[in-house]
């Protein structure tokens, strides 16, 4: 059972609002100030560490601070729709994951923007895996006993996500529709903001990146169930895709 094929990774591009390339008319070196790096999302999830990851490099090499400011909002829509309106001077990038890159212009008649039109990428930054992870209480080891689970408590097992419209509710409803079951979404502004819940018991799975989901599984706080991508993750080879574990 190949649960979660299609919207198993996360990518992350680099992108700035039509970026313009510096003026040279007067020899202006670039940048003259400190450059903003926008995160769609709350702090905690994926985006926010590798965007947090990157500014200290990036800012050495420029020569200025690269200044990480979070929007969260609408699954990154309300980032995206701030974004493409701003100057298109260089000093103005995004982190664009495929929540306001892919899913929310697929999903909405109107989100606010249009990525192919207001956005130019600048390059691909990071591939993540998503998991199903859950929470140490709930009464399943393994993929097939989480589906039974659900199937037996129709609306009753709740799972998180990164919010509406993100790569992780496009990835839950996938997964519902699949197997035929009824699972209760409970959206959060980023990822690292479900694993607080999750470890608390207050909801009893989620969809989330291996990066973030990883370390509780180490630890044993949580379960990750499956990978949902097309082969085992060099970081964890102990556990299986989805489709291994369907």
């Amino acid at each position: 059972m190949n649960t979660m094929a299609i919207p198993r990774r996360s990518a992350l591009l680099l992108l700035p609002p039509l970026l313009a390339a510096p003026r040279l008319g007067r020899a202006a070196a670039f940048p003259e100030r400190p450059i903003r790096l926008v995160v769609p999302y709350a702090a905690g999830g994926n985006s926010d560490v590798v965007a947090r990851i990157l500014a200290v490099p990036f800012g050495e090499v420029l020569g200025q601070p690269v200044v990480v400011e979070n929007r969260p909002g609408a699954g990154g829509s309300v980032a995206a729709t701030q974004m493409a309106r701003v100057r298109a001077d260089g000093y103005n990038l995004m982190i664009g994951s495929n929540g306001p890159m892919t899913v929310n212009p697929a999903i909405q008649p109107n989100p606010g923007y249009d990525p192919l039109r207001d956005f130019t990428p600048i390059g691909l930054i990071c591939r993540t895996a998503l998991t199903i992870i859950v929470k140490q209480g709930l009464p399943v080891r393994s993929l097939a006993e989480f589906v039974a689970l659900a199937r037996e408590r129709p609306g009753q097992v709740t799972l998180g996500t990164s919010g509406v419209g993100s790569i992780g509710h496009l990835a839950l409803a996938s997964f519902a529709a699949l197997i035929g079951a009824t699972l209760q979404h409970v959206p959060y502004p980023s990822g690292g903001q479900i694993l607080p819940d999750l470890l608390a018991g207050n909801v009893d799975a989620a969809v989330n990146e291996i990066s973030t989901a990883l370390p509780l599984h180490r630890a044993g706080q949580a379960r990750i169930l499956a990978l949902g991508s097309a082969t085992r993750s060099e970081l964890a080879p102990d556990i299986p895709t989805a489709e291994e574990a369907g």
